[in-house]
């Protein structure tokens, strides 16, 4: 019975994160900023959410809008994780999510990569300010201009 119980508070909490994160990519949708080439940025800052939840924010982002990169931090004490995710559109002219990620991580002193379709890893959140303001230049190194 307990295991039923546990299953149905898990389905629940998936429903409510799934939700959460549709509301909160519409919102972060209409903040991107439009950094030239046609592509839109979505910087988005959180605080104790798990890279899956951040993962679950960045793919309704991206599928919401094909010309928009979105990279998502969630801080945790001084520790941040970064997710970054990006529209098929963005990815077909060059952009590699992977690569992108590590220049990002580079700046907050972390580590982290992955492939074209999604980077992650961990830096020190105290940076996170720094690095911001390079993002749209790191992007736009990476975007072909068709």
């Amino acid at each position: 019975k307990r295991v039923e119980e546990w299953r149905e508070t898990r389905k629940k909490l998936e429903s409510y994160v799934k939700e959460w994160a549709r509301l909160k990519a519409e919102e972060e949708l209409k903040r991107a900023e439009e950094i030239g080439r046609g592509v839109k940025l979505a910087v988005v800052e959180l605080e104790g959410k798990t890279p899956s939840e951040m993962i679950t924010l960045g793919d309704y982002v991206r599928r919401m809008d094909k010309n928009v990169v979105v990279v998502v931090f969630s801080t945790v004490n001084d520790k941040a994780w970064l997710v970054v995710v990006a529209g098929d559109e963005v990815k077909r002219r060059g952009l590699h999510c992977g690569k992108l990620a590590g220049k990002i991580l580079a700046l907050i002193e972390g580590k982290g990569g992955g492939k074209p379709d999604i980077g992650q890893g961990l830096g020190k959140a105290s940076l996170i300010d720094k690095a911001k303001a390079k993002i749209p230049e790191l992007v736009r190194e990476q975007v072909k201009v068709d």
